[in-house]
């Protein structure tokens, strides 16, 4: 299945396909999880703050569905 991808804050800079603006696209097997795409993209968990899916917020064990848009934003801290 082919999902979109939008990394926020400092989440994109490793990955060099990543268009700030429109994201890229990933491959991802049948049943995949929300787990699943931060393993595949080398992003650790911690460095996550907010996962949302099609605009509603979801959590690592949420499974992907074909032409879902994910949007991962990075903690934010501050005082």
């Amino acid at each position: 299945m082919k999902i979109r991808v939008r990394l926020f804050g400092t989440l994109g800079t490793k990955i060099s396909e990543h268009d700030p603006i429109h994201g890229f696209e990933v491959e991802m097997p049948d049943r995949a999880t929300i787990g699943d795409l931060m393993k595949k993209l080398d992003i650790l968990e911690s460095k996550i703050g907010i996962v949302s899916i099609d605009g509603r917020l979801v959590t690592k064990t949420k499974k992907l569905e074909n032409g879902n848009v994910v949007r991962m934003y990075h903690p934010i801290s501050g005082g």
